[in-house]
């Protein structure tokens, strides 16, 4: 369990990551750390009563890419039982933003006509601006 001054530092530090792998990573939709627990119980009619404890950790950045006029964004997460299994958070942030930087080459490779959000897709559909030729 994080104290809530350790929450904010590393979510901070988690965006900061993202934003140190490349100049290209221009802004960020944040970063969050989030705890939750709770228990769970069941009891019937018959006389039968049980439950257990549980919780949840979870970890997550979405990082902007920019190049240009194009933006791109993604995001990366972990979530665990415990928060020490939780990937490290710093690698955490750098995976969210390469995959952010990833997306952004990826569309750039993509001709116009064939993006779903190009030019009319509400006439023709998704696939339909693929096909068309």
């Amino acid at each position: 369990m994080f104290p809530v001054d350790e929450a904010i530092e590393l979510a901070r530090e988690i965006e900061a990551a993202s934003f140190a792998v490349s100049s290209g990573i221009a802004n960020s939709d944040g970063a969050s750390v989030s705890v939750g627990h709770g228990h769970f119980l069941s009891a019937n009619s018959r006389g039968f009563s049980g439950g257990f404890p549980h919780s949840r950790h979870t970890l997550s950045v979405g990082p902007i890419a920019r190049r240009g006029r194009d933006m791109q964004r993604d995001g990366w997460y972990s979530s665990a039982r415990a928060a020490a299994d939780l990937a490290d958070p710093l690698a955490l942030g750098r995976y969210a933003a390469e995959r952010a930087l990833s997306r952004l080459v990826r569309a750039s490779r993509v001709p116009a006509r064939h993006r779903c959000c190009s030019r009319r897709p509400w006439r023709w559909g998704c696939w339909a601006v693929w096909f068309r030729r």
